[in-house]
């Protein structure tokens, strides 16, 4: 089962006795969650039917003495277990309630992690008893059909050039993507349609700005500042894949700006063919100084080596970045 999925189950009120999220998109997870919540919880009944517990301070044991108690003047009990990949205790009972859970009860194991561990059979169980739902990390196609239901929910709407621009600066964490849109829409007011100047009048450019200053350390040979911001990229949040397609988009840019330039156009008319806003294209100019066309070509080789390694190997996805960014500040030696 995916998000999809199961969003058009709790449309219809749908409960199952047991849920298994995991994944790294927590914001996706905590909107499921409230929405379970909402269906099965009473407010007026809540404090008696409800617990929130994490998994690192508490066992088996008690998980399944609270699972096995009748709601109080409820017809549902709700428990949600977070970090369920350290829950401790006498797994085999775990094992045999998820077999024939309370129908009475709903538990809901929470992993903010990419993939459950796979030595707890009780996960296994719950796909084929429960509904397993995973929530990874949105792409970029993904994450701007989110804005747009989003924005749309509070009765706006927003231009392709400001959703880019968005993305570009927020990148696709959605916790991130909220606290940004609600800045923009009390900018907007009443105006209901977001433009490219709403966005660059609210949202910072912290994103942006590691992006171009990873191209400016590679251009500058040096390496050790490069791999700090790479560091920086991945502490936010940001996938491996994501941050080679990031590095990608950035040189294919600054590529096409120096292409550009040295065919005589000017920066306004390189925006205007570009279609990009006319202070990215200044920047992506003056990076292009730090680069000739062959260097720039030869990039594109390494970014496939590094792609099809990330894809395709067992290599720690990290060193492949590393060695990577070396190559490339190698190259311009």
């Amino acid at each position: 089962m995916n998000y999809l999925e199961l969003n058009a189950r709790l449309e219809a009120k749908e409960l199952a006795p047991l849920y298994l999220f995991y994944g790294e998109e927590g914001f996706l997870i905590e909107e499921c969650i409230k929405k379970i919540i909402d269906i099965a919880v009473s407010p007026d009944y809540r404090e008696a039917n409800y617990v929130s517990l994490d998994a690192r301070e508490t066992n088996i044991s008690d998980l399944l003495f609270w699972a096995k108690t009748f709601p109080f003047l409820a017809e549902k009990r709700l428990a949600i277990v977070r970090n369920a990949n350290e829950l401790k205790g006498n797994e085999k009972n775990l094992e045999a309630y998820c077999h024939d859970p309370f129908s009475e009860t709903t538990i809901i194991f929470v992993i903010n992690q990419k993939e459950p561990h796979r030595g707890k059979v009780f996960f296994q169980i719950i796909a084929t008893k429960g509904w397993a739902v995973p929530f990874p990390r949105l792409r970029e196609k993904e994450a701007a059909a989110w804005i747009g239901k989003k924005l749309a929910a509070k009765q706006y709407s927003i231009n392709s050039q400001a959703r880019e621009l968005l993305l570009e600066k927020v990148g696709t964490s959605l916790q991130s993507l909220a606290q940004e849109i609600e800045k923009i829409i009390t900018f907007a007011g009443e105006k209901n349609v977001i433009e490219l100047s709403d966005v660059e009048a609210v949202v910072g450019r912290s994103r942006l700005e590691n992006l171009f200053n990873l191209a400016d350390s590679i251009g500058q040979r040096k390496m050790e500042k490069a791999l700090g911001i790479l560091d920086r990229l991945l502490i936010s949040g940001e996938t491996h894949l994501g941050i080679l397609g990031m590095i990608q988009r950035q040189f294919r840019l600054i590529w096409q700006v120096k292409e550009l330039a040295e065919n005589g156009l000017n920066s306004g008319a390189i925006a205007k063919k570009m279609g990009q806003p006319l202070w990215l294209v200044q920047k992506l100019l003056n990076q292009s100084q730090g680069f000739d066309l062959e260097q720039l070509q030869s990039f594109f080789i390494n970014f496939l080596q590094a792609d099809l390694e990330l894809k395709n190997s067992d290599h720690s996805p990290r060193h492949t970045l590393e060695f990577l960014i070396f190559r490339l500040c190698t190259d311009l030696s």
